[in-house]
């Protein structure tokens, strides 16, 4: 999902200021190239994709907001290398 993309789509909840509206926030999201295509992001590509949307609530919100924000990559998790799922190597990532 491109940077711009995910940020324009962020700018719908730019508005909430307080921190405890926040917390019943979650930002899940799947990348436009994945839907309906069966293709799956990959750990390091959702990584990236959230650390963009942390970094985006950062500037344009709070910090102590964007350290705390749930964020869901809500794509497709399937078999990777036939040995791991892709599921597992997801929950690793910080």
């Amino acid at each position: 999902m491109s940077v711009a993309l995910t940020t324009g789509l962020l700018t719908v909840v730019a508005n909430v200021k307080d921190p405890k509206d926040w917390d019943r926030i979650v930002i899940a999201y799947e990348p436009v190239w994945a839907i309906g295509t069966g293709k799956t992001a990959t750990p390091e590509q959702a990584q990236a994709t959230h650390k963009s949307i942390r970094g985006w609530v950062n500037k344009n919100v709070n910090e102590t907001v964007g350290k705390s924000l749930r964020i869901v990559y809500g794509g497709q998790c399937c078999l990777l290398e036939h040995t791991i799922s892709s599921h597992k190597l997801f929950a690793y990532k910080p």
